[in-house]
């Protein structure tokens, strides 16, 4: 299946004599939704690949590019690249200014949030899928987020850095990347 449209958030232009809109643009650019384009169809292949997600996980990333997913495109903060809210996901122009790989990282991140994983899911999923390119380790803030919410779709051991499914199917990825720096804090799912 190849996406070749997506729904994009809008700001009304033109402002009807009644209050309505009467013409409105994408918040996007073209140049940024056709980056969000090619990268869907580069994530849905290998999410099709990835024996490590449920089939519930999978479904719903495929909706990402129909009408129960928006995009947008805005400017969150330094050092923000993207940010779910509900079925909303905003890409930032930092991230559409990264290489490919790394705005399909990104992206997959930002869906497996919506789709309601944790940031242990989402972080688990792109550093599994985009390990050899793309995906960045997870960063200090990111472990008390891992010790206090777990996972979704996966289960996290703090002390070996060992990712694996619910059913318990080690998720290959780069596991001293997920070692918790500061275990006396709890840890481990």
């Amino acid at each position: 299946m190849a996406v070749t449209s997506i729904f994009v958030k809008t700001r009304c232009v033109q402002q009807a004599w009644h209050g309505g809109c009467e013409q409105s643009t994408p918040i996007c650019s073209q140049t940024q939704i056709n980056a969000v384009i090619a990268a869907l169809n580069r994530i849905y292949p290998l999410v099709d690949g990835c024996f490590h997600m449920t089939s519930s996980l999978k479904d719903c990333l495929k909706r990402s590019h129909t009408g129960d997913c928006i995009w947008t495109c805005a400017n969150l903060g330094s050092g923000i690249v993207g940010q779910t809210s509900g079925n909303e996901i905003t890409i930032t122009p930092a991230a559409f200014a990264s290489t490919q790989s790394r705005l399909d990282a990104i992206i997959l991140h930002e869906m497996v949030h919506r789709c309601g994983g944790e940031e242990l899911d989402s972080e688990a999923f792109e550093n599994h899928l985009f390990q050899s390119s793309g995906a960045t380790a997870p960063t200090s803030d990111d472990f008390p987020k891992f010790r206090d919410d777990g996972g979704k779709f996966v289960n996290w051991n703090g002390a070996t850095g060992v990712v694996t499914t619910k059913a318990g199917v080690n998720v290959p990825l780069n596991n001293a990347a997920f070692v918790d720096p500061n275990p006396t804090q709890g840890g481990g799912w």
